[in-house]
This record gives C-alpha cells, structure tokens and sequence, in this order.
C-alpha cells in the first residue's frame, strides 16, 4: 500500500498523471507515460461576418485533444493577430471596402499545434458618410437603409456599489452609457467600439440606496445614433448596523421584594422591542450578562420579588430595532435598604489619564460646541477606544436633571464593531439647563480604575432659528434659556400694559 502511494505521488509531482475522484468508494487513475505529442484536431472555420465597416466576426468549431486543450490563434491574412479560449472573434480597426482572409489553428497545453482551418475570406462595406447623423429619440423605431435597431431584454442587476446592464438589440450595435444622479449624467460614461447584438457592462463605485438616472444610446453600423433607454435605478440599500437609541427616563422604585420600572421607548422608526437584564454583582453589559426579566414592546415592568436573594440589584435596559442591532444600554440600581439608586465608591487612578475632554458628544452629526445641545435630535456619546485599558469591563455615563437634582439618567458605553469608539446613543436631553455629567470606568472586579466630572448645556431648539436672524444677542438668550419663558411671559405682560395705557391716553385726547 504504501509503495503504491509513493507511486502515485511521483506521478502527481512529476505531471504526468491525471486522477479524477468519483462521490463513491471507486475511483479511476488515469496516467500518461512518456511525452505528449499528439496535436489537437483541426478546427473548421464555419463563418466571417462583415459587420460594420471596421469590423468582422469569425467563428469556427471546436477542436479537441487527447490530454489537455489549450486553445486557438486567430490569423489574419496569415499574419496572427489574437490568441483565444473561444469559438468566436471580433476583428476591429479595420478599413473600408478591404478584403480580408482568416484561418484559425488549435493548440495543447504542451503547445503541440493542429494544422491550420480552411481559410474564409471577406469584405468590409464601403464607407457611408454621413454628414450629421440623426438621434432618434427612445419612443420611436426607425430604419436607415434596411436597418433596423431596436431594445430587447433589458435588464439591470444592482449591489451596494455595482449595477449590471444587460441587453439585446435586433441588429449589431455598438453602445455608450451615461449615468448621473441627474439627468444631466454628470458621474461618468463607458462606451464599447465592438458592433454586437449582445451586450453587457457593469458601473462600479457608486453609493448604497442611492437613485442613479442613465441613458442608453446605440450606434448603427451605418453611424446612426439612436436613444435605446433612458431611466432609472437604484443600488441596493447598505446593511444596516446602526445601533439602536436607548430608552430615557429609566426608573425604578421598590414594592416590598419586587421592583418596578418603567422607561420610555425611543422614537426610531425601526425600533422593535426592549431587553431587560438583571444582575446582582454589576451593571449586566450584554443581553446574557445575568437573568432575563422582561422582554417586550411595554414601557413598564414590576420584577417581583427581585429583592429576595440579593439586597441589590443592577437592571440594563438594551432596545432593539428590526435588523437585530441592540444599543449600549440604559442603566440602573435598586437597593432594598438606602439610597434607591446606590453610588459606587470611586478612586482616581493617575495612571490613567482620562478627562472629560475625552468624552466626545455628537447631535445632527456636529461635535458638541460652546452653544451646547438642543432638545431634539439623538445624541452620541463616546470615547476613542485608544483612550482606555484593553482589560475594560464596563463604562457608565450619568446625566443629572438640572432642575431635579434626584432624577438621574444612565448609559453603558460599548465598543463599536469597528473597535474605534467605546459609545451610546441617546434620545435628546428633554430639560434645558446645565447638566452635571458623571463618568466612571470600571474593571473586571467592578473597582473603578477612574471617574471624571463635567457638565453639557442643553438649550431649547427654538433659539437655533432666532440666533440666525438675531445674532449674538440670542446665542445669549439661548445660553440662559432656563429662566428665559419667565422673560418672554414679562415681556408680554409689559407690551400689553403699555398697549392699554396707550389707548386710554388717545380716548383722553379725543
């Protein structure tokens, strides 16, 4: 047995052996002892075409081998001028009204070479100049000296960046496609100088969902110029991986052993239902990171007798939209006895040179400016994953109310998947003022390795207009926006005062 291994692996090694496997216990061994010298058989050129006058098809049948077929060189009044796997060529670049003679020779993959095909001669068509030639617009159909060109079997195939055209046309043609994303097809264009009744093209580099406008124009082989297809079409939509917004306004209070929690469930038009994860070590940092206690589309839970194995409990509030993408989650705890939402005691590590400046907050995809948030738009939170230890365990951000300094709302900040960015998505802070923010990074035994302080401005998104059109004066009426109804109610208060004693003075006057 293994002599006969040894054999068949010299025979491999050496190319001189051919084994084709079957899908059963037989199996057949074919070997060539020696050198090939047989050449393959000899092609027969069946047909030379003068399609246009610069160009002619030949085609001629197949040849066959006893080993390996390697392929065909393609002559050309016996000088060669192409070398080919197929049964067809087209000969471009010719002249007008010049005759041409071809033949065609097959060869192996150890270049033993047939004798040479019949040989076939023919004419390219004299040159007819035209002056101007006509467009004829897609609506109609319309013949030039017998010819005929018309659109079948049209269609495109689309990918993210890709679009496939393909399509027949009744006679040879030659093409050009524009494309754009208006009609003006101002992104690009390919064009083919081979005259075929077949035709195929791709259009690569563009963008995900994304509307393209395109036209299709033909090209007679007597020079004519005809609008085949204009329309549209769209690229296939990117996946989509966009974590979802977290739920706001997360609390919780105790009843007896249970706890009871209610949140409000983000706006996104996608969004499908909420996760709840319980755990009495930490804050759950994943959907399996504890016990299940609900999950569902509701906006309130009660976690009966949640209290009676442990005394604390950490709760994570994950959404979830349509396409499987789960957010970074809202957080919180409850402790039977004290404060219902517990501190954890923190230590600055100075080795870690963390600062608030490192948290980044994006809303409408701008970073946070001196102007502070507004009230409407999701907000991004995150850290460059640079920034941290690689050995993290969990992350948490807390927003304090600034006209309730006992309502607090609170994030985990989880590693994107291109690794780049510990973040969170939230709903837009609902309460203008000056927020007090609270970061704590944790390790694997929940110790913080740091925690840092700061504070985001959130103003009402009504001024975003008025400063356009009032300037500098609004950006500070914005800036202390918490007492700024108070203001705007005085001031109507005044006006209509003023708007009385008016009138009485005029009354008076008469």
């Amino acid at each position: 047995m293994m002599k006969t291994k040894i054999f068949l692996f010299l025979l491999l090694s050496l190319g001189v052996a051919h084994v084709t496997f079957a899908a059963s216990t037989d199996f057949r061994i074919r070997t060539l002892v020696g050198s090939d010298t047989t050449p393959p058989s000899t092609p027969t050129l069946t047909s030379a075409i003068p399609v246009s006058q610069s160009q002619i098809d030949i085609s001629w049948s197949a040849s066959t081998d006893n080993f390996i077929f390697g392929g065909y060189r393609v002559y050309r009044n016996a000088v060669q001028i192409a070398t080919t796997t197929l049964t067809s060529y087209s000969d471009s670049g010719l002249s007008a009204s010049t005759t041409y003679t071809y033949s065609v020779q097959a060869f192996d993959s150890v270049f033993n070479y047939s004798s040479t095909s019949n040989s076939l001669a023919t004419s390219t068509p004299a040159l007819v100049v035209i002056t101007v030639p006509p467009v004829v617009p897609e609506s109609r159909t319309t013949s030039y000296g017998q010819q005929m060109l018309t659109l079948t079997d049209f269609s495109i195939t689309t990918s993210l960046h890709d679009a496939l055209f393909s399509w027949k046309t009744s006679s040879y043609a030659r093409f050009q496609l524009r494309w754009g994303r208006t009609s003006s097809y101002e992104l690009g264009f390919v064009s083919h100088d081979l005259f075929q009744k077949e035709h195929k093209t791709a259009v690569t580099d563009l963008s995900p969902g994304t509307t393209y406008e395109f036209e299709l124009v033909g090209y007679t082989r007597n020079g004519f110029a005809i609008t085949l297809k204009r329309g549209q079409f769209k690229t296939a939509n990117a996946p989509d991986t966009q974590a979802p917004t977290n739920v706001t306004n997360l609390s919780a209070y105790i009843v007896g052993n249970s706890v009871h929690l209610s949140w409000t469930n983000p706006t996104d038009a996608d969004f499908s239902h909420i996760r709840v994860v319980r755990n009495n070590l930490f804050f759950p940092t994943d959907t399996a990171d504890g016990f299940l206690a609900y999950q569902g589309s509701g906006f309130a839970f009660t976690d009966a007798g949640a209290l009676v194995s442990a005394s604390l409990q950490y709760y994570t509030v994950f959404t979830y939209d349509v396409s499987g993408n789960i957010s970074s989650g809202a957080i919180v705890a409850v402790v039977q006895k004290g404060d219902p939402n517990p501190h954890i005691a923190t230590t600055t590590n100075p080795k870690f040179p963390l600062t608030f400046k490192d948290v980044e907050f994006l809303q409408h995809g701008e970073p946070l400016s001196e102007k502070g948030l507004e009230t409407n738009g999701a907000i991004v939170i995150r850290i460059a994953y640079a920034k941290l230890p690689e050995h993290l365990k969990t992350i948490t951000i807390t927003f304090t109310d600034p006209q309730n300094k006992e309502k607090t709302l609170s994030y985990l900040l989880r590693i994107n998947k291109d690794k780049t960015f510990y973040e969170a998505l939230i709903a837009p802070l609902e309460v203008v003022g000056t927020y007090p923010v609270f970061v704590s990074v944790y390790d694997f035994q929940t110790q913080t390795l740091t925690a840092i302080a700061g504070s985001v401005l959130v103003r009402a998104a009504f001024f975003e207009s008025a400063q356009n059109f009032v300037g500098p004066f609004s950006t500070t009426l914005a800036l202390h926006s918490e007492w700024i109804t108070e203001l705007f109610f005085f001031i109507i208060i005044c006006i209509i005062v003023l708007f009385f004693k008016f009138f009485t003075l005029k009354r008076k006057e008469q």
